[in-house]
């Protein structure tokens, strides 16, 4: 199934998506104009964005706004010891706007890949994991797989690091190594902000 578009109203500066307790409450609030359907709370929250809440019966003779914390909680109902623990989140992963990106941050970067000699490309995206601060990945293709493929281009996001702080902590990421969401979502959506000229 694909995403759906959902209606959200802004409460306190919260992005929230209505939902409804019932049909009557539903009919009360939107009229007999609108279509609906039902849904199990549970698995429609789990399939929520990070950092929306839900508000239940908006304008309706009872209602209450679940900001994004209680969501999750909720995201977490009906897991049992077999399911492992519930420490998994939703991930929203993304691009800096433009006005944020640390320009001298990725120069720092650009110039230390380019040292270590094995950093074909980097690419950057920032992740935000339910309603925590926001991280940066630094994700990396190398030329080569022998020995400690990692120290080299971790090394060297370390020195960055240190000539130009980042106002998020950063990870690295080995695209070429990894596969995970996190590192094929840089591979399909990030243009590097590094390749190397030469291969």
């Amino acid at each position: 199934s694909g995403p759906l578009d959902l209606p959200t109203l802004e409460i306190e500066g919260q992005a929230y998506v209505p939902v409804f307790s019932s049909e009557e409450q539903f009919r009360q609030v939107v009229g007999s104009h609108m279509s609906y359907t039902i849904a199990p709370a549970v698995e429609f929250a789990r399939g929520l964005p990070p950092q929306v809440g839900l508000a239940v019966n908006p304008d309706g003779v009872v209602g209450i706004p679940l900001p994004p914390p209680a969501v999750a909680e909720l995201c977490r109902v009906g897991r049992t010891p077999l399911d492992g623990p519930a420490s998994g989140g939703r991930v929203k992963l993304y691009e800096p706007d433009w006005q944020d990106d640390p320009i001298d941050f990725l120069a720092a970067a650009s110039a230390e890949f380019a040292e270590t000699g094995v950093v074909v490309t980097a690419r950057r995206c920032l992740a935000t994991v339910e309603t925590a601060d926001p991280v940066m990945f630094v994700g990396v293709e190398l030329s080569q797989r022998e020995g400690d493929i990692r120290a080299l281009p971790l090394e060297a996001l370390g020195r960055a690091i240190t000539r130009a702080p980042t106002p998020w902590p950063v990870n690295l990421v080995l695209l070429d190594v990894t596969d995970d969401p996190v590192a094929n979502w840089m591979r399909e959506q990030v243009r590097p902000f590094y390749t190397r000229d030469h291969l």
